[in-house]
């Protein structure tokens, strides 16, 4: 009778294991398996071994990678208290890859982590590798699970203190007693709830099962000013911005220019209009701003006198639709104006209210600086974001540069530009000595933009690569130095150096009636801050 109850018993766990497929095999197995006649242990080399504190993807799981041949497996074991982590043997059952690990353990430096191996298989031929399987097999460690993962609580913390951030935060993971706590901290991110104080710094700790908010700290560092975008800055002045407007009751658009006294912390407006502001710049003396705005059809120049708050229309008898201006001095505007067949270049004396052709090229200028009597040319190459560069002093005689955009005069011996890297979409900054005719030096950092400082100085903003903010950096060329401020949250920063603080331009990361806006930070504030 017990026989023929074994042999019942032993059909049924046959059955049973019929109707179970290779993905309803656990994942993870404390149970240490021994070798049977029909096992393949596998030869490997660890290459690498991380106790990541990257805590986005906690799960174990294993991913292979197969180049030329050859079959890595990156093994993410789970979150562990951890000293290190050891392979003692891969072994091949079927289809099925068992990876046994051992977890170490060492009082003095256990750490929470989440082992990731780099585990080559160059030795090991798997055919049908989209039908092999994987198991980790955890000798001596069960994988610390909990509820609240790194992406649930940064949405946690976004909604109840109602924030938003186009950044991503720093996240820590520690362990008090039996419970696990996340602590979230922000840098520079928006509070809604605060419009006159837009930005803050804000450090959260809550846990990891519970969800519970056991402490936080918030810090104000920015100042708004008001909404609207930048047309030019004066540093230590002014900062000229655009509103744009809707009538409630005509839906009609209108725009106007605005100044920013900083030394006053006052707010005028210097012009309205219902056309389409395209750019405004001071002239050197500030009494004056020249402005283009586009009718619908083509683009008009206007002349606003800053003591007045009045402006004119700039009258040319030729065909004119300037697309570009520049202050030559405190008296003369050069004005860009680009046809089908050629860019011509005039320059417009307020003072007399006369206009001179300086130049009519076959080139198609696209841009053009002025530093004393020296003038650099971007002419448009094709489609190609990289252009040719030339600099001047007669209009005649030009000399070739270099390709590249966004160029910036430094002084009389020093030009500043960009240049894209196409293979790895970077833009790289070129420093060009052109008393030498030579290449003074290189930054090889993905540049968003640079601004001319006093003292042959240049403040450069980088787009960091992996997440979306930006560093901000002080460039010194006499000793070619790269100084690093600190991180923002916008490539449209204007410095200030002396009172050592920034003015940002940025567009608001979430709906409300100010899409764009304009604030200071004190960067002091913005390290020191709690949190």
């Amino acid at each position: 009778m017990k026989h023929i109850l074994s042999i019942i018993l032993v059909i049924l766990i046959t059955i049973s294991l019929a109707g179970c497929s290779i993905d309803d095999l656990p994942f993870l197995n404390k149970d240490t398996q021994t070798l049977s006649d029909n096992d393949e242990e596998i030869k490997y080399k660890i290459d690498k071994v991380i106790l990541s504190k990257g805590y986005q993807s906690i799960e174990p799981k294993v991913e292979v990678i197969k180049k030329n041949n050859e079959i890595q497996l990156l093994v993410n074991v789970g979150l562990l208290e951890t000293s290190g982590i050891q392979i003692e043997q891969v072994v091949k059952k079927g289809n099925i890859i068992n990876i046994h690990v051992v977890n170490e353990i060492n009082e003095e430096d256990m750490q929470l982590a989440v082992p990731q191996i780099a585990l080559d298989l160059k030795s090991t031929k798997l055919t049908n590798l989209e039908n092999i399987k994987f198991n980790i097999i955890n000798e001596n460690f069960e994988p610390i699970s909990f509820k609240l993962g790194l992406n649930d609580a940064i949405n946690k913390v976004k909604s109840d203190f109602n924030v938003t951030a186009n950044t991503v935060p720093e996240a820590n993971l520690k362990r008090i007693d039996d419970r696990f706590i996340w602590d979230i901290t922000y840098y520079s991110i928006f509070d809604k709830d605060n419009p006159e104080t837009p930005l803050v710094n804000l450090s959260v700790e809550l846990d990891a099962n519970s969800a519970q908010i056991i402490q936080s700290k918030k810090g104000f560092i920015s100042s708004y000013i008001d909404d609207g975008h930048v047309l030019d800055y004066i540093m230590d002045k002014y900062i000229l911005y655009l509103k744009s407007e809707i009538d409630p009751n005509t839906t009609l658009k209108t725009e106007s220019i605005w100044r920013y006294d900083i030394k006053k912390n006052e707010k005028t407006r210097l012009y309205f209009t219902n056309l389409n502001i395209l750019s405004a710049c001071y002239s050197p003396d500030y009494k004056y701003i020249s402005v283009i705005e586009n009718n619908g059809t083509s683009n008009e120049l206007y002349i606003i006198s800053t003591n007045e708050n009045k402006a004119y229309k700039v009258l040319i008898e030729d065909v004119f639709v300037p697309s570009l201006t520049r202050w030559k001095d405190k008296s003369n505007l050069f004005v860009l104006v680009n046809d089908l067949e050629s860019t011509k270049i005039y320059n417009y004396n307020i003072k007399n209210d006369i206009t001179e052709l300086i130049i009519d090229s076959k080139k198609n200028i696209a841009d053009f600086r002025i530093y004393n009597d020296i003038y650099i040319i971007v002419e448009n190459h094709d489609t190609q974001i990289n252009k040719n560069i030339y600099i001047t002093t007669d209009w005649e005689d030009m000399k070739y540069i270099d390709n590249g955009f966004y160029a910036r005069l430094i002084n009389d011996n020093s030009i500043a530009y960009l240049k894209k890297n196409e293979k790895d979409d970077r833009n790289i900054l070129y420093i060009y000595d052109i008393e030498n005719d030579k290449l003074h030096d290189k930054i090889d950092l993905n540049v968003a933009s640079i601004s001319v400082l006093p003292e042959n100085e240049l403040f450069v903003v980088e787009k960091n690569q992996t997440v979306n903010d930006f560093t901000i950096y002080e460039y010194n060329q006499k000793n070619k130095e790269l100084t690093s401020i600190t991180k923002v949250n916008s490539d449209r920063i204007f410095y200030n150096k002396d009172k050592n603080l920034i003015y940002v331009d940025l567009v608001v990361p979430f709906e409300a009636e100010k899409s764009e806006i304009i604030y200071s930070v004190d960067l002091e504030k913005l390290v020191s801050t709690a949190p």
